[in-house]
């Protein structure tokens, strides 16, 4: 009677366990969280491809019960050669490392707005990948994330990111341009190594916030000949850091992007404990006003005609503002208490 009793115990847990995949045309699916709100995600899914192409549904239904698909997990498509295009759910939030690692038949990819991370070796060796959309919430860029994708011409780091690790974009030779946000604070060591078709940088890290970085970071290339555009004000403090002082440094914006100055803008109290004011120059028109965390999550917000925003229901910590003008858009932090 015990070993009947044991056997059943052992079925019984090889089932639970099996319970948290299961497969639905050719996609594998993890279960994240089995009680309300049920989610689930994608493990594996290169058996699933038509003609190269994949769309991964918003929701799933297994046993009667609905997921909302809100991961994709780690080394999910890795060598998935064939891929050439995926369209990815809105209510994704996490893309694991090496979840694309590989696919060297992947030329384009948009990233949902809710994901706040890129993570390590993500997409290395996607070269073919010659257009990426990154949304404004993104916050860190991990190690090798775009090693060699090679057929990268040009990106847009999203003006949040605050952290670009390691060999991000190492050997990205078809790189010619890049800019870097000024939230950014640290850059990791070799992130452009052998992006030798770069001919121009564009840092919109204002003077005050400039910060030391290794000679490695753009290892293997002539910085001399290579342009880098920093903001009004600034070239004296470029002008004194070693390794930035070795490029051709334009004390202008560049016309590609579209980041003002941050004295352009004024947001009061600063720490604000209910009603932030936000208090443009003359000449500058306000379009919309989005609030961020310091992990990047958009937070909903109340903003009156005297353009005063009730922060009030926001949590304590350090906060975000991204204010968009007539002529661009502005970025600062704030903390509320």
């Amino acid at each position: 009677m015990k070993k009947r009793l044991l056997i059943l115990f052992i079925i019984s847990g090889i089932y639970q366990l099996n319970a948290t995949n299961f497969t639905i045309d050719g996609i594998e699916y993890t279960v994240t969280s089995d009680t309300t709100p049920f989610t689930v995600e994608v493990s594996s899914g290169c058996v699933a491809l038509v003609n190269g192409e994949l769309s991964i549904p918003e929701t799933i239904v297994n046993n009667s019960t609905t997921y909302a698909v809100t991961g994709i997990g780690d080394s999910t498509f890795r060598d998935c050669s064939g891929l050439t295009s995926i369209t990815i759910p809105s209510m994704v939030t996490s893309i694991g490392d090496y979840a694309f690692y590989g696919c060297i038949g992947l030329t384009s990819i948009t990233i949902p707005s809710g994901v706040t991370s890129i993570g390590n070796y993500t997409f290395r060796n996607c070269s073919a990948l010659t257009s990426i959309t990154m949304p404004n919430g993104v916050t860190s860029i991990g190690a090798f994330a775009f090693g060699f994708c090679s057929g990268l011409t040009s990106i847009t780091i999203p003006s949040m990111v605050t952290n670009i690790g390691a060999y991000a974009f190492y050997g990205c030779s078809g790189l010619t341009s890049i800019t870097i946000p000024s939230m950014v604070t640290s850059i990791g060591a070799y992130v452009f190594y052998d992006c030798s078709g770069l001919t121009s940088i564009t840092s919109l890290i204002e003077a005050g916030n400039l910060f030391d970085i290794n000679a490695n970071v753009f290892e293997g290339l002539t910085l001399s000949n290579i342009y880098l555009y920093v903001p009004v004000g600034s070239f004296d403090a470029y002008n004194s850091k070693e390794v930035w002082n070795e490029f051709l440094i334009n004390e202008t914006l560049s016309a590609t992007n579209n980041m003002l100055k941050e004295d352009y803008l004024k947001v009061f109290p600063n720490p604000v404990k209910e009603t932030l004011s936000v208090n443009l120059s003359d000449d500058l028109e306000l379009k919309n006003v989005s609030i961020y965390d310091f992990l990047g999550k958009f937070q909903s917000i109340e903003i009156n005609y005297e353009n005063k925003i009730n922060v009030s229901k926001l949590y304590k910590g350090v906060y975000i503002i991204e204010v968009n003008t007539n002529q661009g858009k502005i970025i600062k932090r704030f903390i509320k208490y």
